[in-house]
């Protein structure tokens, strides 16, 4: 069986990877805090006492960062992150994987061939990302490590997603949330098959931005929670939407092109479509939005 390891073992991505990988024969080990996943072949180690892993994972096939980060203490941040470098290396894993965020182009026109500097005073998170990411390619590039570094989205989960809750909220009171960023949200099973697509086809040593085509919006979170709910999209909501996207589409544009064009040179945009029988979106966001009913 193949194995690999998951940092971060109570977040609703590891849960939900761990669920896909179960599917294919994989024996998965969890490092974090607290062990919350009781299922066979899926083990745990808490990150306290990395001398209690499970030998049977060195030479693991794959190793993912999901642990979240904090935007308030980066020290903290890659700190956790050095660990978990070292336990790839004296687990003697070959391959790893960073889930960064689109956040880091909320950054500051300074660039440089791998990332952009951010403000740190005005975006935390941005900048939490990016450290992360340059602690990943220096580790990496000094100890013979081959990464991926995937820039995603919001990943809308299966259990206990906070936006989709937090929308039904503000449906159910006649409230819209302005989709102010089209095509912003994934699936975790769509992050789920581009993690398997760069791995068995090794692209690794990469920074690489997922292309939008198969991004969700707000309106689609929006409008699959009131089909869940058998009702139309409320007509104030779509006006609201409609006026917001009209009225800043030519500012929205201005910074977005910009950015495209003096980032395109220095990062893969990678344009994946799956065929509908290995991902059919409407039917994954069916099953997910079934699950805060």
């Amino acid at each position: 069986m193949k194995k690999i390891i998951l940092f971060g073992s109570t977040s609703n991505i590891a849960i939900d990877l761990v669920n896909f990988y179960s599917r294919i024969d994989y024996e998965i080990l969890l490092i974090g805090r607290k062990n919350i996943i009781n299922k066979k072949n899926v083990y745990f180690c808490n990150l306290n006492n990395p001398d209690k892993i499970n030998k049977k994972f060195i030479k693991a096939d794959l190793s993912i960062y999901l642990i979240h980060d904090d935007s308030n203490n980066i020290k903290r941040n890659l700190s956790l992150l050095s660990i978990c470098l070292n336990l790839n290396k004296q687990l003697e894993i070959k391959k790893f994987i960073y889930l960064s965020s689109t956040h880091v182009y909320k950054a500051s026109s300074k660039i440089s061939k791998y990332y952009i500097n951010s403000d740190t005073d005005k975006h935390k998170y941005a900048s939490v990302k990016i450290n992360s990411e340059s602690c990943v390619r220096q580790f990496s590039q000094n100890n013979k490590l081959d990464y991926i570094i995937l820039r995603i989205p919001h990943v809308l989960t299966y259990n206990n997603d906070r936006l989709i809750i937090l929308l039904k909220k503000l449906i159910k009171l006649g409230i819209s949330v302005n989709n102010s960023k089209k095509n912003t949200y994934i699936t975790t099973k769509f992050l789920y098959l581009i993690i398997n697509h760069f791995n068995n086809k090794s692209l690794f040593n990469q920074i690489y931005l997922i292309s939008e085509k198969m991004f969700l919006s707000l309106y689609d979170i929006q409008k699959q929670i009131m089909k869940n709910n058998n009702k139309e999209l409320n007509k104030n909501i779509l006006l609201s939407i409609l006026i917001y996207n009209i009225f800043f589409k030519f500012i929205k544009n201005i910074s977005k092109y910009k950015r495209f064009f003096i980032n395109i040179l220095f990062y893969s945009n990678i344009d994946i479509n799956f065929d509908k029988k290995t991902y059919d979106r409407q039917k994954e966001l069916d099953k997910i939005f079934s699950n805060y009913d």
